[in-house]
């Protein structure tokens, strides 16, 4: 082999299709009395509910499996919730038909091919078909993949590797942060389901003033006044913008009645996951699946923000069941919560602001790190990554 075929075969990559280095196993599901939740049996994922951030959250068993991935798989999901994946480590795994199992021949290392489908993902989704969007074998199958030598996809997974660490362990910092004011919550107040503090109780309402929004959906967003749904929520934290850059006008939010909601309300999600709080940074406008509340003068917003977390399982019992939970606006103002004097209250919403200060400037961080990942994941499959690049925080 002459030098420049030595080099060619190390450093550039050819393109082929998936199905030229995968095994792709196609789940299939299981009757009621095939499974179970007293951990009989080996684990069955049942869909992306099970998959979260690359972990496998067991929730059913079965000892009656028909369809089987094994540990270093790739386990996608491919129907409802298309994009969820993480590579395997039980030993054994009942697959339904929301998922399929890359498993790798030896021509590719599985990390190798899983960041593949990280980078390629949206075009998969793009590609989901039906009321209950989902992928057939063909849409992975045919996905041209960009094949280095083995040597080579191991050296671009350490690097990648190298930068993921630094996502979770920022993200770890964050979480430590919130455990911390959910401490200095309990130790001022005690538990608010218990309230062993024996402070005095109130309905929201009693202390508060309400803000629902209009049933009629804009239909345009083009304007500078946040338009803010569940997704768009900085959790317990302050919320001042779509995600999606989604905004109204005035005139667009007369022409739906509209209501807009004052800066330093408190926003509450009343549809679906209920009880997820924020504080609104801004003027903005709220969708069906918030409610809020704007404070008066016996209660503080950042305390209020964190207390009604608590009352979830309050909200679980009261809510109306349809397809999803659901919460009116009778039964939000009515959710029960204790009073503590208003003094002590604005001690823990001052803790509150210095610990949203120092998030506030971790989330930026978190924002960058995740910003070069996805920079590398595209250099990675574009034929442009250096594997000598440096890796910092």
């Amino acid at each position: 082999m002459s030098n420049n075929e030595i080099y060619n075969s190390y450093f550039k990559s050819q393109s082929v299709p998936l199905k030229e280095i995968i095994t792709l196993i196609s789940g299939r599901d299981l009757n009621k009395d095939q499974y179970n939740s007293s951990e009989n049996g080996i684990p069955y994922i049942m869909g992306a509910s099970n998959m979260n951030g690359g972990t496998l959250y067991i929730e059913r068993w079965t000892d009656t499996p028909a369809v089987i991935g094994r540990k270093g798989d790739i386990i996608l999901s491919v129907k409802g919730t298309i994009g969820e994946a993480l590579i395997l480590e039980e030993e054994e795994v009942h697959l339904s038909r929301q998922v399929m199992a890359l498993r790798t021949t030896e021509k590719a290392c599985n990390k190798y091919v899983f960041y593949f489908i990280k980078y390629y993902v949206n075009r998969l989704k793009e590609k989901a078909k039906g009321l209950i969007p989902g992928i057939i074998r063909e849409d992975i199958l045919s996905v041209e993949m960009p094949l280095y030598s083995i040597e080579k996809q191991k050296e671009i997974v350490v690097l990648l590797e190298k930068a993921e660490a630094l996502i979770q362990k920022r993200k770890k910092a964050i979480a430590k942060l919130d455990e911390l004011v959910q401490s200095v919550f309990l130790d001022m107040f005690g538990d608010p389901v218990t309230n062993p503090k024996k402070w005095k109780e109130v309905k929201v309402i009693d202390v508060c003033d309400c803000i629902v929004p209009s049933r009629d959906k804009p239909k345009k967003f083009e304007g500078n006044i946040p338009w803010i749904t569940i997704k768009d929520l900085v959790v317990e934290g302050n919320t001042t913008s779509s995600r999606e850059g989604m905004g109204l006008t005035e005139d667009d939010i007369e022409a739906v009645n509209g209501k807009i909601i004052p800066k330093g309300s408190v926003l509450m999600s009343c549809v679906g996951d209920l009880g997820i709080t924020s504080v609104a940074g801004t003027e903005m406008i709220i969708n069906q699946q918030l409610h809020s509340f704007q404070c008066k003068e016996k209660i503080n917003n950042y305390f209020l923000c964190y207390l009604l977390p608590f009352k979830k399982g309050y909200m679980e019992k009261v809510a109306n069941s349809t397809i999803v939970l659901y919460m009116n606006k009778e039964k939000c103002n009515s959710i029960p919560i204790y009073l503590p004097p208003i003094h002590i209250q604005e001690k823990f919403a001052q803790t509150i602001k210095i610990v949203n200060s120092q998030r506030a400037i971790m989330e930026g961080s978190l924002k960058k790190l995740e910003g070069n990942f996805n920079s590398l994941l595209h250099q990675a499959f574009k034929d442009e990554l250096k594997v000598n690049t440096e890796i910092t925080a």
